[in-house]
């Protein structure tokens, strides 16, 4: 939320820098790099000069926007360093509902769908940044 407000905008890669989101990925590489390339900066906002990427044994230092870690306030990557999100979150649809249905994790078994609450949202249909924010009664969410 202070980043939106700070740089007066949700797109907060077009107003401050990408972080890593632009390495390519396949069947057996999964795109995150090594972290910790942030910690000269300090607890102050700003870009990486280099970031290891590490795949299957091969070593890579990035030096371009895209495929650079960046700090917000010290905090390293916090719009993620791989392009998916893991755990606790499934997004379901038919078709009808735009971009889908997020459902939420209610507990620690991920892999147990009867363990996911409908979040009560509906997901945009389109690719690109979030214009709003949601709220869901779910005290999961």
């Amino acid at each position: 939320m202070l980043a939106s407000i700070e740089f007066g905008t949700l797109n907060g890669q077009s107003a401050f820098d990408l972080g890593i989101c632009n390495i390519t990925t396949t069947g057996t590489t999964n795109g995150a790099s090594i972290t910790g390339s942030t910690a000269s900066l300090g607890n102050t906002s700003g870009v990486a000069a280099s970031t290891v990427n590490e795949n299957n044994g091969t070593i890579t230092t990035y030096t371009t926007s895209g495929k650079c870690a960046i700090s917000y306030r010290g905090m390293e990557n916090p719009w993620g360093n791989i392009w998916r999100l893991t755990h606790g979150i499934k997004i379901t649809g038919n078709n009808t509902q735009l971009g889908g249905i997020p459902y939420i994790c209610t507990g620690y078994d991920y892999d147990d769908s009867s363990k996911y609450e409908n979040s009560g949202m509906i997901l945009s249909s389109t690719s690109d940044y979030a214009s709003a924010f949601g709220y869901s009664n779910s005290k999961y969410v």
